[in-house]
């Protein structure tokens, strides 16, 4: 059995403990008798109350609770902040001195306040993308006391990332894990770059997500083939696996004299621009201003697919051109 970070207290004939056959009158003589609690106090834990009504509440000069009401006592009890130093505290109210009560409140929220009059500093952590890893702080604590010596550390959950650094505040830190001293309020952020293993852009987490493999010669394949290589798919927003998903006008008309439309199957999300070159030898491709709706204003802004098929029109200058539809961020 382990026995630790008690507090064992009797007052008057009363016994602090006994083990086996042997009475033990204090602490002193329990730790004697047993070899155990080396650890632990023999102190009188300063209840809010010990008469009727009885209140269990540790005293501190920074408030405990009292029947529903945070109080300021007139002593701070030594159980706070003296429980074990391995023992989640998270629970416990602010400022609650990164180290949980002894006692039945211990790391509760109404556990009794630890007595600092020192400046309080926050520490916001989190990582970046969100999915590529965890983040942790040693003690955890959405504020700590000047001086206090924290360890960062983050893992990488997500084989689709690499670690790069820590935020700025951290001055671009590149070890995972790292210590600092609080001093100030600071924001800690993990940052995690996405894995490439081609040349075109495109998150290997995508090829992955699609069942192919994550490499250049995969990025220059045409694995459905529906005349676009794999890589030219994901910033289509079409699926490589799939010939009937695919980028392509499915009718293009003279509405009138002065409009050109197109119709395709758009994807939602994805934002897509008209452009026109004089011809195909040296292009110089110009943006067309286009509209969604027959005759209506045009605009040389994206236009964002709904999923549906799409009904793009541009003006009509009534001269060759050669017309193309892409992607844009």
């Amino acid at each position: 059995m382990v026995s630790d970070y008690n507090n064992l207290y009797a007052t008057g004939s009363a016994q602090a403990g006994k083990w086996e056959a042997q009475t033990c009158s204090d602490m002193a003589a329990w730790q004697f008798v047993t070899l155990k609690d080396y650890n632990s106090l023999g102190v009188n834990p300063h209840y809010v109350s010990t008469t009727t009504p009885y209140d269990f509440h540790l005293q501190s000069k920074k408030g405990s609770w009292h029947d529903g009401l945070w109080q300021e006592d007139l002593l701070t009890s030594p159980c706070i902040d003296a429980g074990h130093p391995d023992a989640e505290f998270v629970d416990e109210s602010t400022y609650h001195g990164l180290r949980v009560n002894i006692g039945a409140y211990g790391n509760t929220p109404q556990s009794s306040r630890t007595d600092y009059d020192g400046p309080l500093f926050a520490l916001a952590g989190s990582v970046s993308p969100t999915d590529a890893g965890t983040y942790n702080a040693t003690p955890p604590s959405p504020v700590y006391p000047t001086n206090v010596v924290i360890t960062l550390s983050t893992t990488l959950t997500n084989a689709s990332y690499r670690w790069d650094r820590w935020s700025a505040d951290l001055n671009g830190n590149t070890n995972q894990t790292m210590q600092l001293v609080m001093t100030n309020d600071i924001i800690a952020q993990a940052i995690y770059q996405i894995l490439f293993s081609n040349t075109n852009g495109v998150p290997d987490s995508w090829f992955i997500e699609h069942g192919l493999a994550p490499t250049q010669e995969s990025a220059d394949t045409d694995t459905d083939l529906d005349g676009h290589l794999n890589w030219q798919e994901y910033y289509a927003g079409t699926i490589p696996t799939n010939i009937l998903s695919v980028l392509q006008v499915d009718s293009m008309a003279t509405p009138d004299v002065q409009r050109l439309s197109f119709e395709f199957p758009s994807v939602d999300a994805i934002r897509y621009r008209v452009e026109s070159s004089p011809g195909l030898i040296n292009p110089t491709w110009a943006i067309e201003p286009a509209s969604t709706t027959p005759g209506g204003g045009l605009s040389s802004s994206p236009i964002t697919g709904t999923g549906a098929t799409l009904y793009i029109e541009v003006a009509f200058v009534g001269t060759a051109r050669v017309y193309r539809i892409i992607t844009v961020p």
